[in-house]
């Protein structure tokens, strides 16, 4: 999970149970086109869910298109859910 949360610049990050569901949650500033790329080639490897938003409009962190249509430069907000292990 880590991996995923290398490209850009970032704030700290939270780990919220709900309803027995793991997310991880952390604000992300994407500088260029390659830190966005970078972060969704991690993130299509990644099992789980991964949502980037920016206010009301979010997207699926594993499309570029999504991830680029917020912005460059951008505070935006990952979210990574986890499912829980057996």
């Amino acid at each position: 999970m880590n991996s995923i949360l290398r490209s850009g610049e970032y704030s700290r990050q939270k780990t919220i149970k709900a309803g027995g569901i793991f997310m991880i949650v952390q604000d992300v500033v994407f500088n260029s086109v390659e830190d966005a790329q970078r972060f969704v080639s991690q993130a299509e490897r990644w099992p789980s869910d991964v949502d980037v938003s920016l206010g009301s409009c979010m997207v699926d962190g594993k499309s570029l298109l999504g991830v680029l249509s917020l912005g460059i430069h951008k505070k935006l907000h990952v979210t990574i859910h986890e499912k829980p292990e057996n």
